[in-house]
């Protein structure tokens, strides 16, 4: 994943490494920079990545910086489809299991008529508690956004994931 991870650095988001727990602290102090002066920060709560068929239970701690500074949570729900009975989205589109990610850019460029539904859910406001008090409500919120869309063409051509 370094190249995605550079591509992610060189956009200015801050990068966490699921592996290094110090890369975790770092990037909560860059959410915190980031929000406080007014600039938006999207973050996969879920930590890692899956098929699309689901939403893994979150992992609160990016939370934190929206929640000290009282910065509203607006969950957002992301659903890739493909037309072609042939793309398989869980395998040929989503990123995960052994993928390799300059081959997977690359398989996934040279796919057509791919499709991204975004549904952005109502901001929530930070209350002053604590991450693992607020990721429930944030999670109710991402499963609603998640569900609002739901593709019929079947779940081997449809995957999702969200982000706050």
């Amino acid at each position: 994943m370094a190249a995605g991870g550079d591509v992610i650095r060189l956009s200015g988001h801050p990068f966490v490494r699921r592996a290094a727990g110090k890369d975790l602290l770092a990037a909560t102090g860059e959410v915190r920079r980031r929000l406080e002066v007014g600039r938006p920060v999207c973050v996969f709560l879920e930590g890692t990545t899956t098929g699309g068929d689901r939403i893994l239970p979150f992992k609160p701690t990016l939370l934190q910086a929206a929640i000290e500074i009282g910065a509203p949570i607006t969950p957002v729900a992301l659903r890739w489809s493909a037309p072609d009975p042939g793309v398989i989205v869980s395998e040929d589109v989503a990123y995960w299991k052994d993928h390799v990610f300059a081959p997977h850019i690359w398989r996934v460029a040279g796919l057509r008529g791919l499709r991204i539904d975004i549904h952005f859910g109502p901001p929530l406001q930070s209350p002053p508690t604590s991450a693992v008090e607020t990721w429930p409500s944030v999670y109710a919120a991402n499963r609603y956004a998640w569900r609002a869309y739901p593709i019929n063409d079947g779940a081997s051509r449809s995957a999702s994931r969200t982000c706050c």
